[in-house]
């Protein structure tokens, strides 16, 4: 297996955070994990649905018919859970840079 990106944003991300949160904190230490689990799943359908492309045929019986792919309605609700859960964090020092998260 080869070198991936994703590998290294998931690993910047996770450095930023638990610099960010209280690491002795067992909530915030598990809201870290959570956060990046979300985030690796969303990823994984976003290469679900490039490998698949964003509508699908559904066939049932004699019956065959085109749909949305069923994850980008799961990265839709993904993305909201990633969003309810940055809110969650209580960072150490309001004070430093904020890139977003």
């Amino acid at each position: 297996m080869g070198f991936n990106i994703r590998d290294l944003e998931f690993e910047e991300i996770e450095k930023e955070l638990m610099k960010n949160v209280n690491i002795n904190s067992a909530r915030e230490v598990e809201k870290v994990k959570r956060y990046l689990n979300l985030l690796d799943i969303y990823y994984q359908l976003d290469d679900s649905i490039k490998e698949q492309g964003p509508v699908v045929v559904t066939e049932n019986g004699k019956q065959s018919f085109v749909k949305t792919h069923p994850a980008i309605d799961a990265k839709n609700k993904i993305n909201t859970a990633l969003l309810s859960l940055e809110k969650t964090f209580t960072f150490i020092d309001s004070d430093q840079d904020d890139d977003g998260l």
